[in-house]
């Protein structure tokens, strides 16, 4: 009986090796999928308050092809698309404010070109005395040959 058992179990331990190769670590299951990656974010709730800026063209609500005479803004608009105007009519106003300035402005252009004639006009007598005289040297006759002709 020994002598069986001595040849049975080197036939034992054969048949026992494919069930010790299917325990190892590698083995998976055919039923198994492969690992994806997956993106995560966080929703989370933002305030209300929050700057946004805009690209855009701002443009008259009416435009028209019509000129003023003078700068100024429209305050009032007399007429309205569609309506027949003949010539002469009144179209629209505008606000004087800046045609008064354009006004003062002038006079002031006006009062300061005045006062530079003024000043001229004394030179030159100054000069024309000091020249019937002889009082001046030869340099500032020279240097001065329309007011002491």
């Amino acid at each position: 009986m020994q002598r069986l058992a001595s040849r049975l179990s080197p036939v034992f331990a054969l048949s026992l090796l494919p069930f010790l190769a299917a325990c190892n670590d590698l083995a998976q299951s055919a039923d198994a999928k492969p690992e994806r990656p997956v993106q995560v974010q966080k929703v989370a709730f933002e305030p209300g308050d929050v700057n946004r800026e805009f690209v855009g063209v701002v443009r008259a609500r009416y435009e028209t092809d019509l000129g003023f005479r003078v700068a100024g803004k429209i305050i009032a608009r007399a007429v309205n698309v569609g309506d027949r105007v003949r010539a002469g009519d009144v179209v629209a106003r505008v606000d004087a404010e800046d045609f008064k300035l354009q006004v003062e402005s002038t006079r002031a252009e006006l009062s300061a070109a005045m006062s530079s004639v003024a000043q001229t006009a004394a030179d030159e007598l100054r000069y024309r005395t000091l020249r019937d005289s002889r009082a001046t040297s030869l340099r500032i006759r020279s240097s001065r040959p329309t007011l002491m002709a």
